[in-house]
């Protein structure tokens, strides 16, 4: 009994952060995420990253998209203003 009590919370806080993200942001429900979702052979593929053409791509195609942000966590993220490196995490 206590394993699924355990379960039911983590899977009812999970839920709760899923709901809850980005709702920091005044304008959260203006705010999307583009993903990729193809075959691969017999593989389904399902990535968040995609082209960098695609943002400008949108901006000049759909009238409806305001702004475009691209991001991505390979490497070694650097922190950067201008041309100035602020800070350097390592992975």
């Amino acid at each position: 009994m206590t394993a699924g009590i355990t379960a039911c919370l983590l899977i009812a806080l999970y839920v709760i952060d899923e709901f809850g993200y980005d709702r920091f942001h005044a304008n959260a429900n203006r705010i999307y995420q583009v993903g990729l979702h193809s075959k691969l052979g017999e593989r389904d593929v399902r990535s968040t990253s995609i082209c960098p053409p695609l943002a400008d791509a949108m901006m000049a195609e759909i009238p409806e998209v305001e702004a475009t942000l691209r991001f991505h966590r390979w490497g070694k993220p650097i922190l950067r203003y201008r041309k100035k490196h602020l800070l350097r995490i390592k992975c």
